[in-house]
């Protein structure tokens, strides 16, 4: 059971994050890890061969009522972390917490687009401001734009009946970012769009 849970991080993990999503005690991986289903680096972070992740990935598919549990909590886990981060981005810790989230950027992804996918204008809030930041910062301009612009695609496309206030926040936060993106890229008639985008939801939620 947590050999499947494991399969929802990508490009590993480290021990914390294996107890908060998949319920993994130190016994647990290390029971793992000696079976070599897992296998822990020097530094301490762990990994799944990707074959094996797919297998246990199908796995988890099979279990209705363990995946989106399982996927939900990596995404609380990962939106969390940009969200503690935020402070140290901004200020003298900057370095630190922008190689410990280049370390986790396949699972901030994935957490990310989870998120988007769903929805979930709580989360997509919560992790925009580290999440561009981390992009601005290092110079990784195009994977911020791509990160933005499926958010800004998926929340526009959610049905009228679910566009509330949070939802138009939501828009707001992700429109902005996009723009510093093509911005940053050259991309003006793109920036344009995103940023008159903004500014329409900024007069529509009367801010």
């Amino acid at each position: 059971a947590v050999l499947r849970r494991l399969a929802v991080f990508r490009g590993g993990f480290r021990r914390g994050a294996a107890e908060a999503v998949a319920a993994a005690t130190p016994a647990t991986l290390s029971s793992l890890a000696d079976k070599s289903l897992v296998r822990l680096q020097p530094g301490g972070r762990y990994h799944l061969h990707e074959l094996l992740r797919q297998y246990a990935e199908a796995r988890l598919a099979e279990s209705p009522g363990e995946a989106p549990p399982a996927r939900a909590a990596h995404a609380a886990y990962f939106v969390g972390l940009l969200e503690a981060r935020l402070e140290a981005l901004l200020g003298a810790g900057q370095r630190a917490a922008r190689l410990e989230l280049r370390e986790e950027l396949h699972n901030v992804r994935a957490a990310w687009e989870w998120a988007a996918a769903r929805g979930d204008t709580g989360a997509l809030r919560r992790a925009a401001p580290a999440l561009a930041v981390l992009h601005d910062r290092s110079g990784s301009y195009h994977e911020g734009a791509a990160a933005f612009g499926a958010a800004a695609r998926a929340l526009a496309a959610l049905p009228s009946g679910e566009v509330d206030e949070a939802v138009l926040l939501a828009r707001l936060v992700v429109e902005q970012q996009l723009g510093r993106f093509h911005v940053r890229l050259g991309r003006i008639d793109e920036a344009g769009e995103a940023l008159a985008t903004a500014d329409a939801l900024h007069a529509r939620l009367g801010r």
